[in-house]
């Protein structure tokens, strides 16, 4: 809720992970000059010492309900920062990517058509709010008029507690890192309401796509994605074949194929 008024007053967030050291975290509200830091009371004690205005939502709730519920008046331009992800970064300090308004919106509405979001559907947030993946889990749902499920911490399900979730839930579209989908495809129980099953951050085979077809139907269907932070999340998307594939079984999925107004260069080693 705080995140969707600060992009809807037209300013920017700055996700912090409340486990990530310190350090990390004074030199992120410091560089990118957070003048709020909104956060719960039980994070506190692991939060920096910082000049910034600190809010805490549950303990300061009531004072946040006498506000005006009134549409919000905002100046916003395409041009404002919509987030700044801080990534490791090449030389191990971190490294704030900046995004505007106009990079964020353009990119959610290509995703939502992309994934044929409609009314109805569920879909099931799973990477934390540090990760610019993140964005594209909750926003394209939103759009189109779909239901964002949210567990606490999806990370930390065993893959038969995952199953189960996702029947409670009714969920019918998953966003999953890489690692954890594989996961899932050595380990679950079938799967037969999912959709669509959107899978990044790494590469895949043509083997586990066939164990997550034999899990999941063949008429679902899967989607691999790859992006840069720079290149507001998503970049690049390819439609996996439905488990018939004459790919060795070992075989790496290509990676795909540009969005829309993405443009995309293939180099050598030579940067050429």
């Amino acid at each position: 809720v705080a995140l969707l008024g600060i992009i809807k007053a037209g300013g920017g967030y700055v996700p912090l992970d409340p486990s990530a050291p310190r350090e990390r975290l004074a030199f992120m509200i410091l560089d990118s000059g957070a003048e709020l830091l909104i956060t719960s009371e039980a994070l506190l004690e692991s939060l920096p010492d910082t000049e910034a205005t600190v809010i805490c939502i549950d303990k300061e709730a009531a004072a946040i309900s006498r506000e005006s519920s009134a549409n919000v008046s905002s100046s916003a331009s395409p041009e404002n920062l919509v987030y700044v992800i801080y990534t490791s970064g090449s030389t191990g300090t971190p490294k704030g990517v900046a995004v505007e308004h106009r990079e964020l919106a353009s990119r959610i509405v290509s995703m939502s058509r992309k994934y044929r979001l409609t009314p109805g559907e569920r879909l099931l947030q799973f990477v934390a709010l540090s990760f610019d993946a993140f964005a594209e889990e909750i926003f394209p749902p939103l759009i189109s008029g779909a239901t964002l499920c949210i567990h606490s911490n999806p990370t930390q399900l065993s893959a038969d507690q995952f199953v189960s979730l996702c029947e409670q839930m009714a969920v019918t579209v998953l966003h999953l890192p890489a690692a954890y989908w594989i996961y899932l495809t050595e380990n679950a129980r079938p799967l037969r309401e999912i959709r669509l099953c959107i899978v990044g951050g790494e590469s895949i085979t043509a083997g586990h796509a066939r164990d997550w077809f034999e899990l999941v139907g063949g008429e679902s269907k899967l989607c691999h994605v790859y992006g840069p932070t720079e290149t507001t999340i998503t970049a690049i998307t390819n439609d996996v074949d439905n488990g018939r594939s004459t790919l060795d079984q070992t075989a790496r999925i290509p990676i795909g194929r540009p969005l829309p107004q993405t443009e995309v260069f293939v180099l050598d080693r030579y940067a050429q």
